[in-house]
């Protein structure tokens, strides 16, 4: 099979649509035979190759051609089979028409395979993705009905569609194929951890390789280029999809030294996007090892290079998305550190960036996924300074966009994913807003979408961590519901999965602090149920990885006010044993890491939440040591903060605040109507109930 033709295949595309055909290429050059189904093939008089190189692909822009070059049309005669990237760019376009009509012409019709990226196949419209010469037939009268991969459905349909495609072009069956490639899929994953390393120290010697390449041919520094690729892609990927990002960040520190090594002539626009690339992905990997500084480094480097070869093509969309992407990154270090104002700045130039792009893009998908991450961001602006409503108008426009991302490509895993986080956003809103009956449902919607997804692929150590966040949400609704049973199932459940990812890469902080919250979320259900023992189990479990946290890096206000709030916790726990002055001890630690926080950020709403129920504990811990001056000292305290900062807010936690304070300095009647307005919306109290 194919010993008469120079090229296994020709890929033919628009060049709008050329990181798809960039991938295809890689993804099939890069693919081998499996040596079984050869020797299988082989036995029946099948004779399989080793792999499937060479694909020829393309580069150049046609538009100035008035025919096809001798290049291309010498490349199809020479190619046993044609691929089409379809698309309603590929349907426009003359130069791809007219590919397909030249292999038509060689009598090839039935070697000819369609991979679907967008639109619709044999539409009527503008959305019609296949080029006018399929409809037609070839030169021996056969009417072109070729073999069409969809690869529309996100990660998952894409990797079938491969798979199909390869089957097409080998002759075999897809569900041999498919056989063949999840046991080779199980190998990989079990390599991936070692290879990696491997891969490091390859990578470091591309420095070298890199001068060398100035006296060698262009295909070899091609070839270093697509190495950098594989892993600045796929390997990224398949790291992630095991859980092992930890050992990302020497393979992205060698690619670094890579780029560094290239002299000024060399740092083409296209070398410099994946040098920002690179960077990001290696602040990435910093910020889920705790270290922000790192990240933050990494973050303003990447956006200043994407800043440049953004404004050099303002035409290209990835671009521009990838400058969007840094804004992001950017905010997203200043959100933790606390540092909101700053947050602020840059995830809004992160959705002017996005929203310039969607205003002639409606249905561009990839645009879509962008726009939502955007407009989450904003709503999470809104969020945090209080403006609720603000808030929900945001994360309903982001359900808006990714409802119509799936009904674009219905089987998007991607957009799935997207669905169920905007469900996730909206029942914590609703929380906030006192609807928890409506929280609650949309947690279960949540979980149902993330339940699912996991289901089709248990081995991906992502969609667990999505899961497991799906489950420590809906526990935390359910507490505010009193329902405690609920609380400990779905929290021992994210234990588990968190467990059993820490086992995979220990160094991944965001999830300690994730099995650090929901670890007192169960000691809280435990301490509201009665269950002592239960209670001290949750909350030793969260302050030791709290400890351990705060240990790595003490700037990081999350974990500070995490650490806060589990010390409350033991405090109320505690009084509860009748243990004052460990509840005393817990409560002014908790106290004291607070103010600090509110020191750097005075703004923000959820350490001033805390804030005021500490208050409230130091308050009644002092009436039981007879100081009731001080007692309604921190109970005022504790009032002013309330009307400051929540004059408005329909948060149950803090109307049972205020109604703790209104029974505690004498305003009987108007705690008694709170107490009624919270009890009708289903809350029950997280407050311990003999601490008065």
């Amino acid at each position: 099979m194919g010993a008469e033709f120079r090229y296994r295949a020709f890929l033919s595309y628009s060049h709008e649509d050329g990181k798809w055909a960039e991938w295809l290429h890689k993804a099939l050059e890069r693919y081998r035979v499996p040596k079984h189904l050869r020797s299988d093939s082989a036995a029946a008089g099948h004779i399989l190759p080793r792999n499937l190189r060479p694909v020829f692909r393309d580069r150049d822009e046609l538009a100035s051609a008035s025919s096809l070059p001798n290049v291309i049309e010498e490349s199809l005669t020479d190619s046993e089979s044609l691929i089409i990237i379809c698309s309603p760019a590929a349907a426009r376009s003359r130069w791809v028409n007219e590919e397909v009509k030249r292999f038509q012409a060689l009598g090839r019709g039935d070697r000819i395979f369609c991979l679907i990226i967008a639109g619709e196949p044999l539409a009527d419209d503008e959305l019609d993705c296949f080029p006018p010469a399929l409809r037609k037939p070839d030169a021996n009268g056969i009417a072109a009905e070729p073999i069409a991969a969809d690869a529309r459905g996100g990660r998952h349909a894409r990797n079938h569609a491969k798979m199909m495609l390869i089957a097409g072009l080998l002759d075999v069956r897809l569900d041999k194929l498919l056989q063949r490639d999840i046991h080779r899929r199980h190998r990989r994953m079990f390599a991936i951890t070692a290879g990696s390393a491997l891969l490091a120290i390859m990578m470091a010697g591309l420095a070298t390789f890199a001068f060398m390449a100035k006296s060698e041919s262009e295909r070899r520094r091609e070839d270093a280029e697509n190495l950098v690729g594989f892993m600045l892609g796929d390997l990224r990927e398949d790291l992630h999809g095991i859980g092992r990002l930890d050992l990302y960040t020497t393979v992205a520190d060698e690619a670094m030294d890579y780029f560094q090594s290239l002299d000024e002539d060399d740092a083409r626009d296209e070398v410099l996007a994946q040098r920002a690339l690179a960077l990001r992905q290696i602040g990435s990997s910093r910020l889920d090892q705790g270290d922000l500084p790192g990240a933050m480094q990494a973050y303003v480097e990447a956006r200043d290079i994407s800043e440049l070869v953004a404004a050099n093509e303002p035409a290209r969309n990835d671009w521009q998305l990838a400058l969007a992407e840094s804004h992001f990154s950017i905010g997203e270090v200043h959100w933790q550190l606390g540092e909101y104002e700053a947050a602020q700045e840059n995830f809004l130039k992160q959705l002017a960036v996005v929203d310039a792009l969607s205003t002639t893009n409606q249905d561009d998908v990839d645009l879509l996924l962008h726009s939502g991450y955007a407009w989450t961001n904003f709503g999470r602006i809104m969020e945090n300074s209080g403006k609720l409503e603000d808030a929900l108008v945001a994360y309903e426009k982001v359900m808006a966009i990714f409802q119509r991302f799936i009904a674009l490509e219905p089987d998007s895993t991607d957009a799935r994913i997207e669905v169920g986080f905007a469900h996730n956003n909206l029942g914590k809103l609703k929380m906030a807003l006192g609807l928890l009956e409506e929280s609650e449902m949309h947690m279960r919607e949540d979980l149902e979408i993330k339940l699912e997804i996991h289901r089709e692929d248990t081995g991906n150590n992502l969609w667990r961590e999505y899961l497991l966040s799906s489950e420590y949400w809906l526990s935390r609704v359910l507490l505010l519901r009193g329902n405690y049973a609920g609380v400990e199932e779905h929290g021992a459940s994210a234990v588990e999965w968190l467990d059993g990812l820490l086992i995979t890469d220990p160094t991944m902080t965001r999830w300690r602090h994730r099995r650090a919250d929901v670890s007192r979320t169960i000691a809280s259900a435990c301490r509201l149920k009665g269950s002592q023992a239960c209670a001290a189990i949750g909350i030793e479990a969260s302050l030791d990885d709290l400890d351990e946290l705060t240990a790595i890096n003490s700037d990081n206000a999350s974990w500070q006010r995490s650490y806060a709030h589990s010390q409350l916790e033991a405090a109320w726990q505690a009084a509860n044993q009748d243990k004052a002055q460990d509840a005393q001890t817990r409560a002014e630690i908790a106290q004291d890491v607070l103010e600090s926080l509110i020191e750097a950020a005075p703004e923000d709403r959820d350490t001033r939440k805390l804030q005021i129920l500490v208050l409230i504990t130091l308050g009644d811990l002092a009436v039981h040591g007879s100081e009731m001056e001080s007692a309604n000292s921190h109970w005022q305290s504790a009032q002013s903060l309330i009307n400051q900062w929540f004059n408005t807010s329909e948060d149950p936690e803090i109307l049972d605040a205020e109604a703790l304070l209104m029974m505690r300095l004498g305003q009987l009647e108007a705690a008694l109507d709170l107490e009624s307005q919270l009890s009708e919306s289903s809350y029950r109290r997280i407050y311990p109930s003999d601490m008065q």
